[in-house]
């Protein structure tokens, strides 16, 4: 059992380290280290993320996810790692409430997309260790899984 366990950490330590390579950030860098600009984002700061389970499931719904620096929400946006086979659409919300007032302006996968389009919040003031949390409204039936990406400028 602890060597099951052993090789769990350690494949998703040797994940990590190749997405920080992927994006030349040192191992040992710290969130001040990072000026984080984006394409399609105006965004210097920092992106909180979320990875959904690996089967997702309309209204599935993150542990909060807390701001570690206040900032001004600046997009939000969602991925699958495949094709989408169905709209799957995603809320977030700060401190208990939703970011989004309308649901059109909620980040959507559209079927056939693997990224969704930039989603504009309303709500947008953070200040640090404000809770966020991610909402799947509906899944569409899609698998695999989906992240979802606050950048925080």
């Amino acid at each position: 059992m602890a060597r099951r366990k052993f090789r769990e950490e350690r494949s998703k330590f040797h994940g990590t380290k190749q997405v920080l390579q992927d994006l030349n950030i040192p191992a040992h860098a710290t969130l001040h280290d990072l000026d984080v600009s984006l394409p399609g984002s105006s965004a210097s700061g920092y992106v909180l993320f979320w990875n959904s389970a690996t089967f997702i499931h309309s209204n599935d719904i993150s542990p909060p996810i807390y701001a570690p620096e206040d900032g001004t929400i600046d997009v939000v946006y969602a991925s699958l790692p495949d094709v989408a086979v169905a709209d799957i659409e995603f809320d977030v919300y700060l401190n208990g409430s939703t970011i989004f007032t309308a649901p059109g302006t909620r980040p959507k996968i559209l079927t056939g997309n693997t990224f969704s389009a930039d989603a504009i919040p309303v709500v947008t003031d953070v200040t640090a260790r404000d809770a966020f949390e991610v909402q799947i409204l509906d899944s569409g039936g899609n698998y695999g899984r989906a992240m979802v990406y606050i950048v925080i400028k």
